[in-house]
């Protein structure tokens, strides 16, 4: 299932996750995290067991599948939930129905796009030479897809730098117009990837390598997750890359 992600065979992912949140063996919320760290940027949704309400002490907390919604929620990369099984939901044991109706999902909420898939878009291209630069055109033009994952990528001490390398997908190299703009490397303190934002943006560079130094980077003795994504020209930015963790010395004085 994962390669199929990676590899963008597929839109998106039901995991049934019916396990309670703790519970030793698969704990619902480890296994939510990990899903959402392997979307691959395709759609991620929960499958939730409505039909195991009751069927233990733990089933019996009216809050479980609430809890576990709204822990959901905290993860971007999950869009959505699939409740198992019809049967169970038409019986709305200990009041599910009335707290997803009533609470957790009072609007309405349009399904979410697939970036991916390309579609038409309307451009505005401003001429400016040889003719009145009041003159507009119109045209139509195909938004690329969403660029895909970057592969493989790996950490290499080169004597007192890291070099971080990584690959392009191999369906991006069959075709021009799906090529990267150039990539995004993001930092993260200690040994996990968090979401991306702009404060954990390290460097952007067009060459799928780039050298970690201790200079001027702060990095040192600490130990750092860093993961890759990809920008196509249309400033469409792909889903991270797997994690690899670095940890730089401390120069001897």
């Amino acid at each position: 299932m994962v390669k199929w992600l990676r590899e963008g065979w597929i839109d998106y992912v039901a995991p049934q996750i019916y396990w309670n949140i703790g519970y030793k063996i698969a704990d619902y919320h480890e296994l939510v995290d990990w899903w959402s760290r392997h979307t691959y940027g395709r759609h991620l949704y929960i499958g939730q067991a409505a039909h195991r309400i009751n069927t233990t002490r733990k089933w019996r907390n009216p809050s479980e599948i609430p809890n576990q919604i709204r822990l959901n929620r905290s993860y971007p990369e999950v869009k959505g939930s699939v409740f198992y099984s019809s049967k169970a939901m038409l019986k709305n044991l200990n009041g599910i129905n009335d707290t997803l109706r009533n609470d957790l999902f009072l609007a309405y909420a349009e399904p979410p796009k697939m970036h991916w898939k390309p579609e038409d878009i309307t451009t505005i291209v401003a001429v400016t030479e040889h003719v009145d630069t009041s003159a507009i055109a119109l045209i139509k033009s195909r938004r690329l897809p969403q660029p895909r994952t970057p592969m493989n990528i790996s950490a290499t001490k080169v004597r007192k730098e890291v070099l971080l390398t990584w690959e392009m997908h191999e369906s991006q190299k069959k075709f021009i117009a799906d090529t990267n703009s150039y990539y995004k490397v993001y930092r993260f303190k200690g040994k996990y990837a968090g979401h991306l934002s702009e404060k954990h943006l390290f460097a952007e560079t067009k060459k799928p390598y780039f050298m970690l130094s201790r200079k001027g980077k702060g990095l040192f003795r600490k130990k750092y997750t860093f993961v890759i994504t990809a920008v196509n020209s249309q400033n469409t930015e792909s889903w991270p890359s797997e994690s690899v963790i670095v940890k730089m010395k401390q120069p001897r004085q």
